[in-house]
């Protein structure tokens, strides 16, 4: 169902998104709920209404599993480039190249233009070396922070949240160069002030940083993955029951994943399917009773 007020979408459209805050609050991105209204999202659900202005019409190139695998990680890894200014010719060092976030953060860097290194294991070596960076180091055996072609780099992007990672940073950065984190909270954190981004000079830049909801990130990365410039790794696929739910989550805290993985609601409706599908037993999902739309919203 569809609100009066939105134009955009109708019923029977396609569509992905990622069903994040929309308070806008500065450092360090935004909160998780809307408009100070409290959190939002947060389970798995077959229905859930959203912000119709949070949605993007998913391309019908693009299958529903990689729509759901990119929204949040390719999301959260286009703002976090853009929040410290990544471009052309900019050297930038990503941290976690294997990752859901990690994997497209290096290939959005190299689209625009920049040098990129990353880190990875042995175990996930071939997969990050499919990427395009310039640099791949293997954590396992090099420490980045030692390594003279590190040296003087603009930006470290921290994507997993690596043990000392700020510390080893702040030796191979420039003067005015950029630190962001996806994880380490207590980066640019101020207990009076909150969180201030320029609280570690010479650095310009360190924060631990949160993504914006933002429907044109979305569309962006859409018509990325369509026209081939860019892959989402799908680590594994799980249905949607208790077994399978609990299964992904322990795989996701293994922190042995390669990419992203994802719970599927509707096997059949799946395009693509480039990955081993881990099969439970199918439980019927509960019939919902219908409810009234809000004009501005869209289920």
């Amino acid at each position: 169902a569809a609100g009066a007020n939105v134009k955009h979408l109708a019923v029977g459209n396609d569509v992905f998104a990622v069903n994040w805050g929309n308070k806008q609050q500065g450092v360090p991105g935004n909160a998780h709920d809307d408009n100070g209204t409290g959190p939002i999202g947060g389970t798995f659900a077959e229905f859930c209404v959203m912000d119709a202005s949070k949605l993007s019409k998913k391309p019908e190139a693009i299958g529903f599993d990689t729509a759901a695998a990119v929204a949040l990680v390719g999301t959260t890894a286009f703002d976090s480039l853009n929040e410290v200014e990544v471009g052309a010719d900019t050297n930038v060092l990503i941290l976690g190249g294997s990752s859901a976030v990690g994997s497209i953060a290096v290939q959005l860097a190299k689209l625009r233009g920049a040098r990129v290194s990353t880190t990875c294991s042995s175990r996930t070596m071939e997969f990050v070396n499919t990427l395009g960076a310039d640099q791949v180091i293997n954590y396992t055996t090099d420490s980045w922070w030692q390594l003279p072609d590190v040296m003087g780099v603009d930006v470290v992007f921290d994507c997993v949240g690596e043990a000392n990672a700020f510390t080893h940073a702040k030796l191979v950065l420039k003067d005015q160069g950029k630190f962001i984190t996806i994880v380490d909270r207590t980066v640019g954190r101020d207990k009076s002030a909150g969180f201030d981004s320029k609280s570690n000079p010479p650095l310009s830049y360190a924060c631990f940083h949160c993504l914006s909801n933002n429907a044109s990130i979305q569309d962006q990365l859409a018509e990325l993955i369509a026209s081939g410039k860019l892959q989402v790794k799908i680590n594994r696929r799980f249905p949607f029951t208790a077994e399978g739910v609990s299964s992904m989550l322990a795989e996701q805290t293994s922190k042995k994943s390669i990419g992203k993985n994802i719970l599927v609601i509707d096997e059949k409706a799946l395009l693509t399917s480039n990955t081993t599908f881990t099969n439970f037993e199918a439980e019927a999902p509960p019939k919902e009773e219908e409810t009234d739309v809000d004009e501005n919203t869209f289920s």
